[in-house]
């Protein structure tokens, strides 16, 4: 399955949440969430950021090898180093999310410009695209406690009556 990091429906899919989860990690309400799945909103570039992170944070671990820091896979001379958030800071692996609006010598007028093009990128497609384990051959099962404290956070998250 293909995930596209600019829609939050393809990343929470990807992380196999609810909207309700979706919605609590974030920080918004479950109609947010399903505003912006359904198109009757734009998410912010924060969220989708968020949402993102979380699912490189969960796929990272699949990676036989971690990928070359972007700075080495695209070759950056010393001055694009010295300018460079990702290279300062060490984390060559996160550049499409520290970055800014820029790789490289290319600037992009906004984040999702910007994404679509790391899109593309190694090193975001390392583990982008890192193997997803299949049920019952080595994959994390949920523990029963921690699915049923999702349910009780989804119900707590689904629109309803007031309390009387």
């Amino acid at each position: 399955m293909g995930v596209d990091l600019g829609d939050l429906r393809s990343i929470r899919k990807a992380l196999d949440i609810s909207q309700g989860r979706m919605a609590a990690l974030l920080g918004v309400s479950t109609r947010a969430i399903q505003s912006y799945e359904q198109g009757w909103r734009t998410p912010p570039a924060t969220a989708l950021k968020l949402a993102a992170y979380m699912l490189y944070v969960r796929r990272r671990s699949r990676l036989a090898s971690p990928p070359a820091p972007c700075w080495d896979v695209h070759q950056c001379d010393p001055a694009q180093r010295a300018d460079c958030f990702a290279f300062t800071s060490g984390e060559g692996k996160c550049c499409w999310l520290v970055t800014g609006n820029s790789c490289g010598k290319q600037t992009y007028n906004t984040w999702k410009a910007k994404l679509a093009h790391c899109c593309g990128c190694e090193v975001v497609r390392r583990w982008l695209n890192a193997p997803q384990p299949a049920a019952g051959k080595g994959a994390r099962a949920t523990p029963p406690a921690a699915k049923a404290a999702r349910r009780a956070a989804d119900a707590d998250q689904a629109p309803g009556p007031p309390p009387a």
